[in-house]
């Protein structure tokens, strides 16, 4: 009986006096930082992220992590191996092309097993894919005076020669691939194979790059490349008139030689050919009830105000500050292009890129 007493009034004080709820301790937990304050590059709203299908899609939850909204495009690395490069303008995704007009810094996640990206390099379709785009961007918004429509070599309804009154012409965009200059395949392709021939071709009308970097009158005196198929390699002129359609949203003030920044982040990885792996992510990702990263075409990203040490005068983000926060991930960074510009006062990564045989 003493027992049952005692037991009964302690049920009694448990139910008078209910257990005080225990307050965290801030200081035992701190809070973690936004992920906005740890990679303040890759949160810049200059960036605009793409996923490059297949394999690009293993960066989905990472972006997911990071809070980057992302827009899935599609760079088939066969095209470039093919050397098809009208089917890889044509179906260049629209939001990446808007993008790259209006300035912003479109970076397109990928994977990569075969090659330089088996050893940490690139894939073809960022080495050689976003090389081919950012140059035929480059052509196609910002034309060579007297270059007319930019469909072929002579007269078009474009501007005339320049006269006496003129502001020199800007410099000019060149391709690299793998530390090779490739701007007379390129160039080919993007007039089709027209005006071209064994000895070369000659448009006296407009302004070319010459090798030191500078430029020279005299038009284009390069003969078309070895092997080149204008039925394979030759981009139509509808295609072209995709290209150019984006013009229109360039800003007046761009400089030409860096307006177009088509940036790829690379990482190896085992699972290249597995395509149940990728279709399960694509479902746990991007479908009805997956994560939120798939948030639409070119999304400015959630840092409002980013700090000045990543940003450039021109108001984008550091090529620098990007590579940084990129390798704190372990990924790499490819620019491409130009090994004259410079970002800030910084070297382009292009330099850095080319120096290890990337291109």
């Amino acid at each position: 009986m003493p027992r049952r007493a005692a037991e009964a009034r302690r049920e009694q004080g448990r139910r008078r006096a209910p257990h005080a709820a225990t307050t965290p301790d801030p200081a035992a937990h701190p809070a973690q930082p936004p992920p906005s304050a740890s990679f303040p590059a890759l949160h810049h709203p200059d960036v605009a992220h793409f996923l490059n299908l297949t394999n690009g899609l293993e960066a989905a939850p990472l972006l997911r992590e990071l809070r980057l909204p992302y827009t899935l495009v599609r760079l088939p690395s066969t095209l470039c191996e093919q050397q098809r490069f009208d089917a890889l303008a044509a179906g260049a995704d629209t939001a990446l092309l808007a993008a790259a007009a209006l300035g912003r810094t479109c970076l397109v996640w990928d994977f990569g097993s075969r090659g330089l990206a088996s050893r940490g390099g690139p894939p073809r379709a960022v080495w050689y894919g976003l090389e081919f785009l950012a140059y035929a961007c480059h052509r196609k918004w910002f034309p060579r005076r007297g270059e007319g429509s930019g469909l072929g070599p002579g007269p078009g309804p474009g501007p005339g020669p320049p006269s006496a009154g003129d502001d020199p012409p800007p410099s000019h965009r060149r391709a690299f691939l793998r530390g090779n200059d490739v701007t007379p395949i390129f160039e080919a392709a993007l007039r089709g194979g027209r005006g071209w021939g064994t000895s070369g071709a000659e448009s006296p009308a407009e302004v070319t790059a010459s090798s030191d970097g500078g430029t020279a009158a005299g038009g284009w005196r390069f003969p078309l490349p070895p092997g080149f198929d204008p039925a394979i390699s030759g981009v139509s002129k509808s295609t072209v008139k995709r290209l150019r359609y984006f013009r229109r949203f360039v800003p007046p003030c761009a400089p030409p030689a860096t307006h177009v920044r088509l940036y790829g982040a690379h990482k190896p990885t085992p699972r290249d050919n597995d395509v149940g792996f990728y279709v399960s992510l694509a479902t746990a990702e991007c479908g009805p009830a997956g994560g939120s990263g798939a948030a639409g075409a070119g999304v400015v990203s959630v840092a409002a105000d980013p700090p000045s040490s990543v940003t450039g005068p021109d108001g984008r983000v550091c090529p620098a500050a990007l590579a940084a926060d990129l390798g704190r991930l372990g990924f790499g960074l490819f620019t491409g292009g130009v090994p004259h510009a410079r970002e800030g006062g910084v070297p382009a990564a292009a330099d850095a890129a080319r120096a290890r045989g990337w291109g």
